[in-house]
């Protein structure tokens, strides 16, 4: 699934992207993580590169894209399934702790690269980190706020997700 983020004025974003069953739909962002050293990159690219990285299938982009929705997500286009809305709050309450955890997840992985620390890597997390993933994607997250800010406003930058099995 390519997951277009867009550049919007005063430091918003949104994405937009289309869901295998061919629905469209606008995830609107505006939050930021700090990497340190005043690198910063947006949420919801964070969350793409966190969940690929450690194997998070139900975290916020495995449930958009097996149907789910969430509280800033709207269809936009493409082909709505019928009982859509009632059918994806059920998705999204299936992925539960996953979804949950995949926040927690993110937020310690750029945390630790934020203060320069190590993470704390083990069965502490709904799937394990091991230090060479957290290291991969700390160099993924540096590079995708590169690209980020080089992203002129009304500019984009693709991204995939795959629902493949880590």
């Amino acid at each position: 699934m390519i997951i277009t983020f867009v550049r919007e004025p005063r430091g918003r974003y949104h994405s937009t992207f289309t869901r295998p069953d061919g629905a469209v739909l606008k995830l609107q962002g505006g939050s930021y993580n700090k990497l340190g050293g005043g690198v910063r990159v947006p949420h919801d690219i964070a969350h793409v590169l966190c969940e690929q990285a450690f194997g998070l299938q139900r975290g916020l982009w495995g449930t958009l894209a097996a149907g789910g929705l969430v509280q800033n997500a709207k269809f936009v286009g493409g082909k709505k399934p019928p009982h859509a809305e009632k059918k994806a709050w059920a998705i999204t309450d299936a992925a539960g702790e996953t979804l949950r955890q995949s926040e927690v997840v993110v937020r310690a992985v750029v945390d630790a690269l934020l203060e320069g620390a190590p993470i704390r890597t083990g069965e502490r997390w709904a799937v394990p980190i091991t230090r060479e993933a957290f290291e991969l994607v700390g160099a993924q997250l540096r590079n995708a706020a590169a690209r980020w800010d080089q992203t002129p406003e009304g500019g984009t930058l693709a991204m995939t997700w795959s629902s493949r099995a880590s």
